[in-house]
């Protein structure tokens, strides 16, 4: 783990924090995160990657970090289901007030932010 010391109550402020390879059971891999948390996994066959998506549900995002002209980039466009997938970025889709953000199954219906907020 890095970083995930500071805790200021008063503040209101976490200090972010990186779990690299979380157990696949814990709280963190089982809920949906609302914090300055990143767990990484780390993989040697891509098909564990869908495996792993796969058996966890639908996720509200997939931040995919690679070549998008790879095989693997495709193959997780046309074999999962997510509220985005975005590629060698993390905050994009939320960082533009214009562009919908949202989930679909367990992570949500529907979209909130610019124009579909309100329909």
């Amino acid at each position: 783990m890095i970083g995930g010391t500071i805790f200021d109550q008063k503040n209101r402020h976490i200090e972010p924090t990186v779990v690299l390879n979380p157990d696949m059971n814990s709280e963190m891999m089982q809920e949906e995160i609302f914090g300055p948390i990143l767990p990484i996994i780390v993989y040697k066959d891509f098909s564990f990657v869908l495996q792993t998506i796969k058996s966890l549900g639908k996720p509200l995002a997939i931040y995919y970090m690679g070549n998008p002209s790879d095989n693997n980039f495709s193959t997780l466009i046309s074999c999962t289901s997510s509220g985005s997938v975005s590629c060698n970025e993390i905050l994009l889709q939320v960082s533009i007030s214009e562009m919908s953000f949202g989930g679909v199954g367990d992570s949500g219906y529907g979209r909130y932010m610019g124009l579909e907020g309100f329909k």
